[in-house]
């Protein structure tokens, strides 16, 4: 009886730790896949946070160089793996980004997830500078009837554009806090009642401390006549003429540095023959600026080109030191080829006159612009990252994404 009870209870004790033993086990392959799918979805976390940053990331590089377009095996510190982001330009105001991480690594990743968003060239983005092809101030965009001018690129303007002529063509867009009235083509969106949007900022005071730290100063009138070499900015040169900038001659003037012009009689620079401007090739940095007080009158077919890829010259006036909209800063009347340039009427206007159908020029900015011709504008991209706001560098540009693009694509 008692081998009997022996042999029950080593029975039972069998069954008991059998039955422990697949509990024990069921409940080890329970935890292994809870924990499996909490590592994995740990990792999912981890790579979606990883492909949002290479977002941010390319947004930060796109406000620093509108030319970025993206890289590979981008690392996060405290992130495992990798992203690699791509940068699309369909035009010069829109960047479609794509960016896809790789948890833990690229190599046989265990997660992979993938973003795209489309970013917009944005006039209120900090650090924006040069995003557009004009850009008016509280004076407007205005184009005279019978004129058929031609802007490569996108308007905005922080009162009306009114392009009279029928033969006219904008192709990008126009953008208003008031009205638009443009009788000729317009390929891209025009939108009224758009937010008013500040001008790009130029560190005036700067650019005059740079030029008078850099070179020499003129007093008086400096005439530059016949056809030699000149060199203004920089070491050695003259940087600040206390007076007029008089061209009457087709000479080749070679921009070293910064120029400030303070002019006499309202007046800071009058052009009327035909010389040529060249941004030197041992120019320090990449931008450089002819900074005048009083007014720019360009009579001649001056031209302005760069020795040096991706540089260019501002040349800008603060006349009258107050706003004044029917005042021209700057008076183009001939068909100056301004390559690598931007005009900017700082306190004015920029006019375009009867004569200047030959115009070319990066870029157009004033509180007014007002077109008397049937010039052809076409905006060089490579402005969207240069900014003069800042003593130093780096450049700015302003992209901001579209939220309705934003979207997880498969990878």
């Amino acid at each position: 009886m008692t081998n009997q009870r022996s042999g029950f209870s080593l029975v039972l004790t069998i069954i008991a730790v059998s039955t422990l033993s697949t509990l024990l086990l069921s409940l080890f392959s329970l935890n292994r896949f809870f924990l499996n799918n909490a590592s994995r979805g740990l990792m999912r976390v981890q790579a979606l946070a990883l492909a949002e940053g290479g977002i941010d990331k390319a947004l930060h590089e796109l406000s620093y160089n509108s030319t970025y377009s993206g890289e590979d095996n981008l690392m996060i510190t405290g992130s495992p793996g990798v992203a690699d982001i791509t940068v699309q330009t369909p035009d010069s105001a829109t960047r479609i980004i794509t960016s896809t991480a790789y948890i833990p690594a690229k190599l046989n990743p265990k997660i992979k997830r993938k973003l795209r968003v489309t970013a917009v060239a944005d006039p209120n983005a900090t650090g924006n500078a040069f995003t557009f092809a004009v850009q008016a101030g509280e004076g407007g965009f205005y184009g005279i009837e019978k004129k058929n001018p031609t802007i490569h690129g996108s308007i905005y303007s922080n009162e009306n554009v009114e392009i009279l002529g029928p033969g006219s063509v904008v192709d990008g867009n126009i953008d208003a806090v008031g009205t638009i009235n443009v009788r000729g083509i317009v390929g891209g969106i025009k939108t009224e009642g758009v937010t008013l949007a500040p001008m790009p900022t130029v560190d005036i005071d700067y650019w005059k401390q740079q030029a008078q730290d850099t070179g020499e100063t003129y007093i008086g009138d400096y005439i530059i006549s016949g056809s030699g070499n000149f060199y203004l900015g920089g070491e050695g040169n003259v940087s600040v003429i206390d007076g007029r900038l008089l061209v009457v001659g087709n000479a080749n003037i070679y921009l070293k540095g910064p120029v400030w012009i303070k002019g006499t009689g309202g007046s800071s620079i009058e052009i009327s023959s035909n010389p040529h401007f060249y941004i030197s090739a041992d120019l320090e940095g990449n931008k450089t600026i002819i900074l005048n007080d009083g007014k720019v009158a360009i009579s001649g077919n001056a031209t302005v080109e760069s020795q040096k890829p991706d540089a260019w010259v501002l040349l800008i006036s603060t006349y009258p030191g107050s706003l004044n909209l029917d005042t021209s800063g700057i008076l183009i009347n001939a068909n100056v080829h301004l390559e690598d340039t931007i005009l900017y009427g700082y306190n004015s206007a920029v006019e375009f006159a009867q004569n200047s159908s030959g115009v070319f020029a990066g870029a157009f900015v004033a509180q007014k612009i007002i077109i008397k011709s049937n010039l052809n504008l076409t905006y060089q991209s490579g402005l969207g990252s240069i900014s003069f706001e800042k003593a130093v560098a780096p450049d700015g540009g302003g992209f901001t994404v579209v939220k309705s693009s934003f979207a997880e694509l498969q990878p």
